[in-house]
């Protein structure tokens, strides 16, 4: 779980995937980069047999806490 001031971005690991949960306006910003992803309404589900998308995460990442 990561914070700045009320924003906030976190992950946790399941059996088959990490769920990352971003913002909701994060995941229509970012719904062109993130084709191949299962997601939910503030969630992406990045799978175990697919490397992670680093830049694409940290890119996420800073415009949910800017």
């Amino acid at each position: 779980y990561y914070e700045k001031g009320a924003k906030s971005v976190s992950f946790s690991a399941c059996k088959k995937h990490i769920s990352f949960y971003a913002r909701v306006e994060a995941i229509e910003k970012f719904s062109g980069e993130l084709n191949g992803f299962v997601t939910k309404k503030n969630a992406i589900y990045f799978p175990y047999d697919r490397a992670l998308p680093g830049k694409l995460i940290e890119n996420i990442v800073k415009w949910c806490l800017s």
